[in-house]
């Protein structure tokens, strides 16, 4: 049985929700970003219940409903891109990944994605890269040039021309300005 779980955005939540299942009394076959695989025979309507409070307590929520969990496993998909897999970026066919990791064609999973969260899946990919690229600049570790490289885009222009389309500053302004913050991933 998998379970679907919203606002897993870090390896982090990953151990926070394999901790909480535990503690509920069961052993998880496999966690991933968003979801959470139990045997059936583990999980009864008690434990469910239980396991679905322990969850909410930490911020997680348990997804039910069929479009809630396809734009779940969208997020997932495209964080876990983003943050762990930046290389292919460039390489990717964003449609084409994202119906293979959904198991759906690409025009229902955009119009569930966006009747669902207000904006299109382009937009929110473009959410996440900004973020990326706050974090990056915050760690003052790789040039602006190597940012966009790692993210796979095109040009320094078109890193600079997105971030400040997000953000209201240019890449030099918000670095010049550290006290401008990040979002959490699971606010976009």
């Amino acid at each position: 049985m998998i379970i679907y779980i919203k606002n897993m955005v870090c390896p982090r939540c990953i151990e926070s929700v394999r901790s909480i299942a535990q503690k509920c009394g069961f052993h998880p076959l496999s966690i991933a970003l968003g979801e959470c695989a139990v045997p059936n025979e583990e999980m009864s309507s008690e434990r469910m219940n239980e396991f679905s409070k322990a969850l909410n307590d930490q911020g997680f929520e348990i997804l039910r409903d069929k479009d809630a969990r396809i734009v779940l496993q969208i997020k997932s998909s495209l964080i876990e891109l983003v943050y762990h897999r930046a290389e292919d970026l460039a390489h990717i066919v964003i449609p084409n990944y994202l119906q293979v990791q959904t198991n759906a064609s690409y025009n229902t999973i955009r119009k569930v994605f966006s009747a669902v969260e207000g904006h299109s899946i382009e937009k929110y990919l473009i959410r996440i890269k900004v973020e990326r690229v706050k974090e990056l600049l915050r760690y003052d570790e790789k040039t602006l040039s190597e940012i966009a490289d790692a993210l796979g885009y095109s040009s320094v222009a078109h890193l600079s021309a997105q971030f400040k389309q997000v953000t209201g500053l240019t890449p030099s302004q918000f670095k010049s300005n550290l006290s401008s913050s990040r979002q959490s991933l699971d606010t976009l």
